[in-house]
């Protein structure tokens, strides 16, 4: 019976996005500064995202969810120029938009809240939601909306995951979903897109400010040469077949 997989799908789901849920409020409400209480806040988050992501990955099954695949190209080379191509457009706009909104260094976090700051960017964040988003909602949406609706809807839902965070992280979140989504859609490997999350928020906890508008310019130049390469590589590919 598959409705018994899709209705514990959804039950995984909705414990993912309360906890989820619980914890920005005690990130922005109650607990405004790292603390051993946050912690154990973080503890229970990790729990609930790993217990949610390991179900959902079991249930996916019986629920034959599949991504189809956008192939650019063949092989390594052409998985290797949308890789590239999604991290300098997602390393770009978190620069941008670091400038746009304020940024701030992450000296005032205490040792523990550091390590908790990494926990939360570089491991669980990445693997949770590339699970629950990439994984899990874009192909489903994509069996009753075109590729680019799809990938414009699950964009639109990541971003609102993050409006604890203020305009700029949402705005970043929105700017992400579609460049990890598209970056999915055309490799079909989620390993990418976790490795891309991950990367890109390693980057900006030790990123300086003072060089940001530097990186900017340097980021946005690479940006660029990689959608050169990457149209380049379509375009023999559609002039090929």
């Amino acid at each position: 019976m598959r409705i018994v997989p899709l209705i514990l799908s959804y039950v995984l789901i909705l414990s993912y996005v309360l906890f989820f849920g619980i914890y920005s409020l005690l990130y922005t409400v109650l607990l405004p500064v790292f603390s051993y209480g946050q912690a154990a806040a973080m503890v229970a988050f990790v729990s609930a995202v790993l217990a949610a992501a390991v179900a959902l990955v079991t249930t996916e099954k019986g629920l034959g969810i599949s991504v189809n695949r956008q192939s650019v190209g063949t092989g390594k080379r052409a998985r290797g120029k949308c890789i590239l191509l999604g991290f300098w457009g997602l390393f770009t706009g978190n620069c941008v938009l670091s400038l746009l909104f304020s940024p701030s260094d992450v000296t005032d976090y205490s040792i523990v809240g550091f390590i908790l700051q990494i926990l939360s960017a570089v491991i669980i964040h990445p693997i949770g939601e590339e699970i629950l988003f990439r994984r899990l909602f874009l192909p489903r949406i994509g069996e009753y909306l075109p590729g680019p609706a799809a990938l414009a809807v699950q964009a639109i839902l990541f971003a609102l995951t993050h409006y604890f965070s203020g305009t700029g992280n949402m705005l970043y979140a929105l700017l992400g979903g579609f460049i990890l989504g598209a970056v999915y859609l055309h490799t079909g490997k989620l390993m990418y897109t976790i490795f891309l999350h991950a990367a890109v928020n390693l980057i900006g906890l030790f990123l300086p400010v003072s060089i940001l508008p530097a990186v900017c310019a340097v980021s946005a130049g690479a940006l660029i040469v990689s959608f050169i390469l990457y149209k380049s590589l379509t375009n023999r590919k559609e002039s090929g077949s």
